[in-house]
């Protein structure tokens, strides 16, 4: 008969083995012994035993095994010896941690990962001798932070390991913890968890590029800081744990983007049997029985749960909810249902925690919980780092709200900082996402709030690094609306920004009142003489008027002098200049005046991103950082009208991106196409503009994203392209006779291939050229024609193809212009032969952001930042270059992004006799701003390019990588004075 069996299971094995020596199946059995054969199956498979109090179900399946009579009293024993086993002792171990990540003291209880263990070690012991970074990559749940834990807890004898989280000052805790390794062993290795951090908590890219030179400076073999020693000797690597929405941040650093390349360890959701692992592992290692049948329950409840990457922490925190609640002896269905099952475990647990605190101690939880959420545009809430410090200043009780929030496992105490257990509360407990969800907008600017304050006191309270302008009225709201939510040194700071306002409005005002005096007494002298040169004027009348003429230039210089920091009164005093005597200098000062920009603030929290104009300019199609496309009414004196409801066109943030890419309105002025991320591009309808709706996707035939987009009437009707990785990709629509399209968009394909990853593109007029900018720097002239465009001959713009990202050609198609980051503005003749270079200017004192032709072809604007510091604007006229004037209102705004249509689009948001064009871009604090102003002045001598510009359009790609600092949630539209 064997050995007697131990565990169901294996009195199951021993059952299985007599049917199959008596060549049976397991319904033949069930037809010999009248059991039902779900019911056998369960015996067979060592799920359930046999009833000890019926022998004639034991009975029946030996009979149809065909087990010899002799042999019967013994199984029956066997039975009975397993049903009546003495009880083991209470387990006192927990073998599951529930939220709590393992560490290395928890390696025997880590089970389910065993591949990813090996890999990770093998790819560490590659790293180590080649001085290199191992990237540990997987959804957040999937059990990274496990990984690094306990699949790294016995390194080697002579390995140093040091381990650390990014945290609110992560380049000073790196710098720490590497001053600790460059006094330790031969071998020392550096654990990054929670990487991350270093992109989600708010800190800006200087911060992020110091962390990573840091990194790569001690793999290169320098210790940090430096020892007077000298280099040190030895192996050394680095193990980063990175979560996988945030892959394409990381990829932006080289050192990371090679370890993503090469030495990349994926953690992805496991599978069934890893799972079946993690559940019966540790009860085996402790001595923990399971009920017959219940690791196939909670396997069943972990298979079908809605999110496979979350399945990790709700399992372990399943199990060690049942543990809790058991003898500590056996788990059983009734611990299961108990606790709430699989799917509501974890609901259940948290809400109890903060059910448990009397009514004004829930306030202060949910206070305190906020704290630990971080919210920032464009992305997912993530787990926030608070100091006990801050948490302790949210009210009187804090202190015992956090210690009994801690007790219960639903935040972690790490030396002074404070965190949630897990970021699956952040996903799968409906009473903190609905908190989130009611004060995200709060939760933005306290965090922007937060690392403003953290510059300021690194910089020992430097005046300039107060918050200003609408940073600074946007916190004032958020304390005015939350002030319990305000911890007293949030408020201190956003008051001191409030009282150095004051005084700089002070400054002006004194400043002000001083010019008003000059220019009373200038208007004064003025009178005077005007009534002397009447009493006088038969004897005097000569030389009055080259008096008057003398004194009207002097205002007029002085108006001039004024007119960039004091526009207002400028214009008074250009007025005063035109009433003494209507001199050339006074005729300018008076037209300067007159174009200068009105400004008027449209605060928007979403942080407009693009924009573009419908053709008849009676509202404005708006693209935001947040992956949102809405619109607004039409351009008025006022701003722009209330936005329309949000129609989301990005179903998650991805990279190169943020937000949308680029948009464009259809020449019809009914549909708004927007790039999608991976989804390709998103068709918005805008039949009626108030109420736009999603019309759709249109899919990208290739890999990739888009990243730039045009549209033109063409011959037959309507063609749509975008540039998305190397290739152009096309898009046609038949139009009525009206204009108005017939149908759908039927994708034409891969119109055409750069051989490298295309940064912009430009349609000719009527679709009949085209000009593609690739990152090499490669400007390729294409013939259009059905069926693939026709490459004509590709131009080297720069050896250095990265500082190039704008082309753009002439209404008539006989003129590209390419700008970039080399503050170079570039000009070529455009034929069937190619593009031949004609001239540049090389005024710009940073990146020229963008560039256009008027729709005469006879001038063309390029946007940047003269030399000095002043906004420039190069102007074009024929064949050469000839001129460069300052742009004023323009280049004001640091990374200005704009896009068009071409000929026949010059009057972008215009109305009779007015040419107006709308500018998206960020200024200088980092805002967000959409500025108009009129373009076209018949009777404005001199003055630069910047007196003749003629229709723009919004570019989408390039400056938006290079912004600095967050964006501000708003806009300025901008309208010349009278």
């Amino acid at each position: 008969m064997g050995p007697a069996p131990s565990t169901a299971e294996e009195f199951g094995a021993a059952l299985t083995t007599l049917r199959h020596r008596a060549r049976l199946s397991v319904r033949q059995v069930a037809a010999r012994s009248g059991i039902p054969a779900s019911t056998l199956g369960d015996y067979f498979a060592g799920r359930r035993l046999p009833p000890w109090n019926r022998p004639e179900v034991l009975r029946g399946i030996l009979e149809a095994c065909r087990v010899p009579a002799e042999d019967v009293a013994g199984w029956e024993q066997r039975l009975w010896d397993l049903r009546t086993k003495p009880e083991p002792a209470p387990v006192r171990r927990a073998p599951w941690l529930g939220l709590e990540s393992y560490a290395p003291q928890d390696a025997d209880l880590f089970f389910g990962r065993g591949a990813e263990v090996a890999e990770l070690r093998g790819a560490v012991a590659s790293a180590l001798a080649d001085h290199a970074v191992v990237a540990v990559v997987g959804p957040s749940g999937a059990g990274k932070s496990s990984l690094l834990g306990a699949g790294l807890a016995e390194p080697g004898e002579d390995v140093d390991l040091r381990r650390l989280t990014p945290g609110a000052l992560p380049v000073e805790l790196l710098e720490e913890t590497l001053a600790v390794l460059a006094s330790s062993g031969h071998v020392r290795l550096l654990v990054v968890d929670q990487l991350e951090e270093l992109f989600t908590l708010g800190h800006d890219r200087s911060v992020q590029d110091r962390f990573v030179e840091v990194l790569a400076t001690w793999l290169s073999g320098g210790d940090v800081p430096p020892s007077p020693e000298g280099p040190a000797t030895g192996r050394r690597a680095v193990v980063v744990g990175l979560r996988a929405d945030h892959y394409g941040s990381a990829a932006e650093h080289p050192l990371l983007l090679r370890a993503l390349r090469e030495r990349q360890v994926l953690v992805a959701p496991p599978g069934p049997e890893e799972l079946r692992g993690v559940i019966t592992g540790p009860a085996e290692l402790v001595g923990l029985r399971l009920q017959d049948g219940l690791a196939d329950l909670v396997l069943a409840g972990a298979v079908g749960h809605g999110r496979p990457q979350q399945v990790l922490p709700h399992l372990s925190h399943l199990l060690r909810s049942m543990w809790s609640v058991s003898d500590r002896r056996e788990l059983t269905r009734e611990h299961y249902e108990q606790v709430g099952g699989f799917r509501g475990s974890l609901v259940r647990w948290a809400d109890d925690v903060v059910e448990a605190l009397p009514e004004e101690d829930r306030r202060t939880a949910r206070r305190l919980l906020l704290r630990l959420v971080g919210v920032q545009p464009g992305q997912a809430p993530s787990r926030r780092w608070a100091s006990r410090e801050e948490l302790l200043s949210l009210g009187p009780h804090a202190q015992d709200v956090l210690e009994h929030l801690s007790d219960r496992r639903l935040v972690v105490l790490e030396d002074d900082r404070v965190s949630l257990s897990h970021e699956v509360l952040l996903v799968d407990w409906p009473l903190l996402d609905g908190w989130v969800r009611r004060r995200g907008d709060a939760l933005r600017v306290r965090d922007r709030v937060a690392l403003r304050r953290a510059e300021w006191l690194e910089a020992g309270r430097d005046p300039a690094l107060l918050l200003t302008g609408s940073q600074l009225a946007v916190a004032r709201d958020w304390l005015a609306e939350h002030r319990e939510d305000v911890t007293a040194e949030e408020e201190e700071f956003i008051e001191a920004g409030a009282r150095r306002e004051e005084q700089l409005a002070a400054g002006r005002e004194l400043t002000h009142r001083r010019t008003r005096r000059l220019l009373a007494a200038t208007t004064v002298l003025a009178l005077a003489t005007a009534s002397l040169s009447v009493a006088a004027f038969s004897s005097r009348q000569q030389v009055q008027v080259q008096r008057d003429e003398a004194r009207s230039r002097q205002v007029a210089n002085q108006a001039v002098s004024l007119r960039g920091e004091y526009p207002a009164t400028a214009a008074q005093f250009a007025a005063s200049a035109h009433a003494l005597r209507p001199t050339r200098e006074a005729v300018v000062a008076v037209l300067d005046a007159a174009a200068g920009p009105h400004l008027t603030r449209h605060l928007d929290p979403t942080g407009v991103n693009r924009g573009d104009v419908s053709p008849d300019g009676t509202w404005v199609a708006l693209g935001s950082a947040d992956g949102s496309v809405r619109t607004a009414a039409a351009l008025t004196d006022d701003g722009l009208g209330a936005p329309s409801t949000a129609v989301n066109v990005l179903t998650e943030q991805t990279s190169p991106t943020t937000g949308v890419a680029d948009l464009v309105v259809t020449p019809d002025g009914g549909e708004v196409v927007a790039t999608a991320g991976p989804d390709g591009l998103r068709l918005v309808e805008v039949t009626d503009p108030a109420r736009p709706r999603d019309a759709g996707v249109l899919s990208l035939p290739t890999e990739g994203y888009a990243v730039s987009l045009d549209v033109r009437t063409v011959e037959d009707g309507q063609l749509l392209v975008a540039g998305a990785g190397e290739e152009v990709l096309a898009w046609t629509r038949p139009v009525e006779g009206g204009g108005l399209p017939v149908g759908g968009w039927e994708a034409v394909g891969s119109v055409a291939d750069q051989g490298r990853p295309v940064v912009d593109l430009a349609l000719g007029p009527e679709g009949r050229r085209a000009v593609t900018l690739g990152d090499d720097g490669t400007a390729t002239l294409w013939q259009v024609r059905p069926g693939g465009w026709r490459r004509v001959a590709d131009t080297l713009v720069d050896p250095d193809g990265r500082l190039q990202h704008r082309v753009e050609l002439s209404p008539d198609g006989t003129t590209a212009a390419v700008v970039g980051r080399d503050k170079t503005l570039r000009l070529f003749a455009v034929d069937d032969e190619g593009l031949t270079p004609e001239g540049e200017a090389r005024a710009f004192a940073s990146y020229v952001n963008d560039v256009e032709f008027a729709p005469d072809g006879e001038q063309v604007v390029a946007v940047g930042v003269g030399r000095g510091g002043a906004p420039v604007a190069a102007g074009s006229a024929g064949m050469g270059l000839h001129g460069l004037g300052r742009a004023g209102g323009v280049g004001g705004h640091r990374g200005t992004q704009r896009r068009g249509r071409g000929p026949g689009r010059g009057q972008v948001g215009g109305r009779a006799g007015e040419r107006r064009v709308v500018l998206l871009g960020h200024d200088r604090a980092g805002a967000r701003a959409a500025r108009r102003r009129r373009l076209h002045h018949p009777h404005r001598r001199g003055g630069g390019a910047a007196s003749r510009r003629g229709g723009c359009r919004r570019r989408a790609s390039g400056p938006l990588r290079h912004r600095r600092g967050p964006p501000s949630a708003g806009a300025a539209l901008g309208d010349p004075g009278s």
